[in-house]
């Protein structure tokens, strides 16, 4: 988008912004109202200004969901059509404000509908259409955004609770291994296959981590903390090299990623015996 097209964007937001805080003057009136008569028409006036803020409040935060959607290439329309709605209670305020004046209902009615159409005409409807979502491609890169971004919370979570085991070395070597699996998953986040391809891998990765995690976790106060180290960290070790090589090794097939999962499990297996010798 040009400077221009910028600048014109932007323009019309801020007239749109200063149109509703405009509007909002015309609480002031309805105020003086509220001091001034029966305890119907007080009862009546708040009642108007409650619903008239809340049309206003209902018309800003949907300007400004049209603004996130309109600036997204993938956008959901908002779940509820709040510009709509809230000048329909425009119109609602101003049929109440009318029936005073007049015997005959229609009238108020027209008025009112009048005035929800010129609020509608005024700041526009709100979004009623999914955008982008039917687009394979963008489908694709969302749900891959998603992985990425579900991986990588999961990850960082994990090295919170190494860190707070307030070990230096194995908070490093655990963050170089986690920092590998994101590399390598965001290497391919433009090829949807070969993304899932490394997904698979990576999920493992991070299951088998979660539970090395538990198990250092759970002999870290006791007598065995130096040996349950070493061995976590060899197993981290292993994972890792077992994690690369069922990536980078070419022309792969998921047959060939099973052996890898299974010679990972198998050095698991005997990692305790040869780390108790």
């Amino acid at each position: 988008m040009s400077d221009l097209a910028h600048k014109r964007r932007d323009r019309d937001h801020a007239n749109l912004d200063s149109a509703l805080n405009v509007m909002f003057l015309a609480i002031f009136p309805m105020l003086l109202w509220a001091f001034s008569g029966t305890f119907a028409g007080i009862a009546t006036s708040l009642l108007v200004i409650w619903l008239f803020s809340l049309a206003l409040r209902l018309i800003g935060k949907g300007q400004r969901l049209e603004r996130k959607y309109n600036s997204s290439i993938v956008a959901r329309r908002p779940r509820f059509p709040r510009k709509i709605l809230g000048s329909a209670l425009i119109g609602v305020v101003v049929v109440i404000l009318a029936g005073h004046h007049f015997t005959d209902l229609m009238l108020p009615l027209l008025t009112g509908l009048l005035a929800a159409a010129l609020s509608l005409v005024a700041f526009g409807l709100d979004p009623l259409q999914d955008k982008g979502l039917t687009d394979p491609h963008l489908s694709r890169q969302m749900e891959t955004a998603a992985a990425l971004e579900a991986i990588e919370a999961r990850l960082d979570h994990f090295l919170k609770q190494i860190n707070d085991l307030g070990d230096v070395d194995v908070s490093r070597k655990t963050e170089t291994s986690c920092d590998l699996v994101i590399s390598l998953l965001r290497r391919n986040v433009q090829d949807s296959e070969k993304f899932k391809d490394t997904l698979h891998p990576a999920n493992d990765f991070a299951e088998r981590l979660e539970d090395e995690i538990d198990a250092l976790k759970s002999k870290w106060a006791h007598s065995s903390r130096e040996f349950s180290r070493e061995r976590y960290l060899m197993k981290l070790e292993i994972m890792t090299e077992s994690f690369t090589e069922s990536i980078t090794k070419t022309g792969q097939t998921p047959r060939a990623k099973d052996r890898f999962s299974r010679k990972a499990e198998r050095l698991l297996e005997q990692m305790p015996a040869e780390s108790a010798a």
